[in-house]
């Protein structure tokens, strides 16, 4: 372009350059914004090619996991209806959450199961949360929470059962540990992949 210009007005190119420092410096401006145009895009299309992997990866890991964890409870003999995973069995409803993977997680936010049953006319809801953590909550009321070891059985934390309440499990207490053996067994099933 400056050739041209030299050419069309008969100047040369070092009067030209010498003689108008505007111009010399408009020229340096441009070729400033050019480099700096050319690397951002070049970090943009680093960025975005990133991205795109990242993912791509996650949307394998999502693709499994949800797979893995809509089988599971399948096999476990849940149905989807209405958003949550249910299952009837012996008068105990089973309640799992219709699970997604979240945006760039590796895992669930939320690991739960329930059981809800009626004993002696209370009604009995009980929770196996991530890491073998239970509740046990009577009448939507009173409760009590610990965690479960590898064999199911309980360690209590936290209890504010009255006497009558505490009477009721003892006198439950095979059905209710059998129960919570079976939240931990379908807990590490569906959760486990």
């Amino acid at each position: 372009m400056l050739i041209d210009i030299c050419n069309t007005y008969h100047i040369s190119l070092d009067k030209l350059l010498n003689e108008d420092h505007s111009f010399v410096n408009k020229i340096d401006f441009y070729g400033r914004i050019q480099k700096f145009l050319k690397i951002a895009s070049l970090y943009l299309l680093t960025g975005m090619v990133i991205f795109l992997l990242a993912f791509a990866r996650w949307n394998m890991i999502a693709a499994d996991k949800n797979e893995a964890f809509a089988d599971n409870a399948r096999a476990w003999g849940f149905l989807l209806e209405n958003g949550v995973y249910l299952m009837e069995e012996n008068e105990v409803s089973y309640q799992l959450p219709n699970q997604k993977l979240p945006l760039f997680r590796d895992d669930f936010f939320v690991k739960n199961i329930q059981a809800y049953l009626c004993l002696d006319n209370v009604e009995i809801d009980m929770t196996v949360y991530e890491e073998n953590h239970f509740s046990i909550t009577l009448n939507h009321n009173r409760g009590m929470s610990g965690t479960l070891d590898e064999n199911g059985e309980p360690s209590i934390i936290e209890n504010t059962l009255n006497p009558e309440e505490k009477n009721l499990l003892d006198r439950h207490g095979n059905e209710i540990a059998a129960i919570l053996e079976q939240l931990l067994a379908i807990h590490h099933s569906v959760y486990s992949s």
